[in-house]
């Protein structure tokens, strides 16, 4: 392994979804601050690499790294409607263009070690990283692997795991260490009690706070089987609704409930530490980062995986949730059962199966992102 002098050069990459970009994000503030305090008069540097076309794109995380690139990688499409056809005909153009920049920037950075957290667009960093023997640390999120995992964790020195689930379907390099952690939480996640949450979102004390979200751009699926119920539960049922349905989502759904007690709807919410605070139960999809703040807020959830993500990894992860029992799983295909319905009533008209679903989870979480950094921190060759 290559010796330091008196600089670090760290190459942070991964995203595409905010599933693999936030995690990213959330160890390199980390591992940014150990580093300059354990070796002061180092020059330490963080590099990204990220998709041109991924939530990376439109970020601006100030200050956080010496230099952000961006690569015009794209994950193959499984549909095939016409925008999906077009993109899977663009990949192997746009690989081989991102193949080409990545050589050029490793030669310029001089990268010391890479962190790839997953999706498309770590694996050209983390095969680059491989071929010129450079120390590589996988970070996989859910609880089945995604291709690029797959492929980069052969020569990977490390691999992070959130879910044992994961292991079987992975090809492990007998030199590749196997950290098992929870996924890293955003630093910006602050709780509060739930009586202040409670007064922010002007809910009421006396009833039960039902969370609605279907991740930052919102769900329309979610959205739509969540309106079919909406009004009879706050009427017949001890509960108010806190409703993130998304920006693109926002207008539709407040036709239908703008003036309507009890349901309370927003376009977007920054603050998800008191929405969490507030909550009794919760519906949502099934991302990585999701669940990590579920287990973090310990709070009980109605899951409903994304049926369109890569390699059903939802489902994998809501089914990990509910081997646990802290978490209901209902598919989209159970929607016309009237499943999501049932369930709600069920948890709200008898709290003895919400409590159930508190008591299950630990009393203490671990903390998976100090845990990350400290076992990268030692690895390195000092």
């Amino acid at each position: 392994m290559k010796r330091f002098t008196k600089h670090i050069n760290v190459l942070i990459t991964g995203g595409g979804t905010g599933g693999h970009y936030f995690p990213a994000v959330a160890i390199t503030r980390e591992l940014k601050r150990v580093l300059i305090q354990q070796y002061p008069g180092y020059d330490i540097r963080f590099f990204y690499i990220g998709s041109a076309l991924g939530i990376e794109a439109h970020r601006d995380e100030k200050g956080l790294y010496h230099k952000k690139y961006m690569i015009p990688v794209k994950g193959f499409a499984r549909s095939l409607y016409k925008g999906a056809v077009i993109n899977n005909l663009k990949f192997p153009f746009r690989l081989l263009k991102s193949v080409w920049i990545v050589k050029r920037l490793f030669t310029s950075i001089k990268p010391d070690l890479v962190i790839a957290t997953g999706g498309y667009v770590s694996g050209v960093p983390g095969r680059e990283a491989i071929r010129r023997k450079i120390p590589l640390y996988i970070q996989e999120q859910n609880a089945w692997p995604g291709i690029t995992t797959k492929i980069l964790v052969k020569h990977a020195r490390m691999l992070f795991y959130a879910y044992e689930d994961v292991l079987p379907h992975l090809h492990i390099h007998p030199g590749t260490r196997l950290i098992q952690t929870p996924n890293p939480v955003r630093s910006t996640l602050k709780l509060t009690d739930k009586p202040s949450a409670l007064n922010t979102w002007n809910l009421q004390n006396d009833r039960k706070t039902l969370f609605v979200f279907g991740g930052s751009q919102g769900s329309l699926n979610i959205n739509r089987e969540v309106s079919k119920y909406a009004e009879a539960w706050v009427k017949n049922l001890p509960l108010q609704i806190l409703w993130q349905t998304g920006p693109r989502h926002y207008e539709l759904m407040r036709k239908d409930f703008e003036k309507k007690d009890h349901i309370y709807l927003h376009p977007f919410i920054e603050d998800m530490g008191t929405a969490y605070a507030a909550a009794d139960l919760i519906i949502c999809r099934a991302g990585a980062l999701t669940l990590a703040e579920l287990e973090y807020v310990k709070k009980p959830a109605i899951l409903i995986p994304l049926p369109s993500s890569a390699a059903d990894h939802q489902f994998h992860n809501a089914k990990a949730f509910e081997k646990r029992g802290i978490a209901a799983v209902i598919t989209e295909n159970r929607f016309d059962e009237g499943a999501l319905d049932q369930t709600v009533r069920q948890l709200i008209a008898r709290p003895e199966i919400l409590e159930d679903l508190i008591n299950h989870f630990p009393e203490t979480i671990e903390d998976g992102l100090s845990k990350i950094v400290q076992h990268i921190v030692e690895d390195l060759p000092f």
